[in-house]
């Protein structure tokens, strides 16, 4: 790639972003799939289609795609992982998404307590109380942000209340 090439890529995906956040998503994804075709292995690009097609267009064949790209070119651009996993618990892949969080858990810039507090959920719709509360505390001590603390907080009074009686006593344990 040229640097006028580089140059114009790093336009558009700009381009795409003022359009996303001023909410013009089809511009947005015209714009990003022209930067594609400039430079296909152009990560961020793969991140916001990835983004677009999970929570604008509802195509999650598409998403998955883009994100799984946006990964394998983009080592290091971690909000791609993370819009990975939202990915997967909307579409509820929660064997997928505790196998990836536990695959990607020590990538640089990895928000460690936002994994595992996804990872407790894969747990608790399998009805794995106990290893909910266990994964929620781990990512609690991770947690930097107290908006977060305070819904991990909220995640375990959840699962509290859905456990019976016995299975509180062993969970203690």
């Amino acid at each position: 790639m040229t640097l006028f090439n580089e140059t114009y890529v790093e336009k558009l995906y700009y381009k795409s972003d003022q359009l996303m956040s001023e909410g013009e998503y089809a511009e947005a994804k015209e714009v990003l799939i022209e930067l594609l075709g400039e430079d296909p292995t152009y990560a961020l690009a793969h991140n916001a289609l990835g983004w677009l097609y999970t929570h604008k267009l509802l195509n999650y064949e598409k998403a998955e795609v883009h994100l799984k790209l946006s990964i394998k070119y983009g080592k290091g651009v971690v909000v791609a992982y993370t819009n990975y996993v939202s990915l997967l618990l909307e579409t509820n892949k929660y064997t997928e998404l505790r196998a990836f969080v536990e695959a990607n858990i020590e990538v640089q810039g990895i928000d460690k307590a936002y994994f595992l507090a996804m990872k407790a959920i894969t747990y608790e719709v399998e009805t794995r109380y106990a290893m909910a509360l266990k994964t929620l505390k781990e990512a609690k001590t991770y947690a930097l942000n107290d908006a977060f603390i305070q819904a991990i907080e909220t995640d375990v009074a959840r699962v509290n209340r859905k456990m019976g009686k016995f299975a509180k006593l062993i969970a203690l344990f």
